[in-house]
């Protein structure tokens, strides 16, 4: 969850064990402020399964507006796909379709052009209820209590790791999108993982690169390569409050290992407070959790 782009390919351990195929999609890419001098990237992971369904929108150099609009038909707005194995049609409600959930996705940018015209701002956003980004803006993004602001002038990636809203997480067989058009309204749960940039001046194009990643666990009939999946409700009950709670659906700009140790410090500290089996075990958690998170 913390580390979809190179961590572990991993399954939900939750019940019941569900024999599985995981996969890792990604795209990769640049967009840029356009003519407003207002950009961004807009992202839906549950999309990134299908490579024929436009899982990230993103503004080209041509951009006038200063709102996220998600319509690749507006001039400066384009769309990207990912690798994935899988078209819209493999999923299904049928006997024969595929089903998929999200284990783990990872949308980050980074300032990718010259020293000289670096500069300006990047406002981050996982909407809290997985609610489209569709028509917001800056001041929109900042009205959000989740939402939060930084300097372009880090070279760090700024990173929004996913995080459920809905419990564990059930497969879903439903078909993402293959159309060019996604406004609010249209699909529930979508396009809530978005970054807006603000250049120092409109006149004043500036570039980023972008990674979007995506672990998924398929399973159907028809689905090749699965594998047998495990069960710890313990642990995952730790891991899925303290993604819930803590820092893991908040934007950050930090170095992704320097991420990973601040969530298993939030384990730690959730292992340690919420749990009355603890007892005299607490001070053997704690060194667990200070050597692994030292490992990172």
């Amino acid at each position: 969850m913390v580390n979809p782009f190179d961590g572990p390919i991993a399954c939900v351990p939750d019940f019941p064990a569900i024999p599985t195929r995981r996969v890792r999609v990604f795209s990769r890419g640049s967009f840029v402020t356009g003519t407003s001098g207002i950009g961004f990237i807009v992202a839906t992971p549950e999309f990134a399964i299908a490579k024929n369904a436009n899982s990230a929108y993103m503004t080209t150099s041509t951009f006038a507006g200063n709102s996220i609009t998600l319509d690749n038909t507006v001039a400066g707005v384009s769309t990207s796909v990912t690798n994935s194995d899988y078209t819209a049609a493999a999923f299904s409600a049928d006997a024969d379709g595929a089903q998929f959930r999200v284990v783990g996705s990872g949308l980050r940018v980074r300032y990718s052009g010259t020293e000289l015209n670096r500069g300006g701002q990047i406002f981050a956003l996982q909407e809290p209820t997985h609610d489209s980004l569709d028509g917001e803006t800056i001041t929109d993004f900042m009205a959000q209590v989740a939402a939060r602001k930084f300097s372009m002038k880090s070279s760090e990636w700024t990173t929004i790791c996913y995080r459920t809203v809905e419990g564990t997480g059930s497969f879903s067989s439903t078909a993402p999108p293959t159309g060019g058009t996604q406004p609010k309204g249209t699909y529930p749960k979508a396009n809530y993982l978005g970054f807006l940039v603000q250049a120092p001046a409109a006149a004043t194009s500036i570039s980023l690169e972008y990674e979007f990643y995506t672990v998924f666990e398929l399973t159907g009939k028809t689905i090749t390569g699965i594998q047998a999946s495990h069960v710890d409700i313990a642990g995952y009950a730790a891991v899925h409050t303290t993604a819930s709670n803590g820092t893991l659906g908040h934007p950050v700009q930090v170095p992704r290992k320097k991420h990973e140790e601040t969530f298993l410090q939030e384990i730690g500290h959730y292992l340690l407070q919420g749990l009355t089996w603890v007892g005299d075990h607490a001070g053997e958690i704690a060194s667990v959790v200070s050597t692994v998170a030292s490992f990172l």
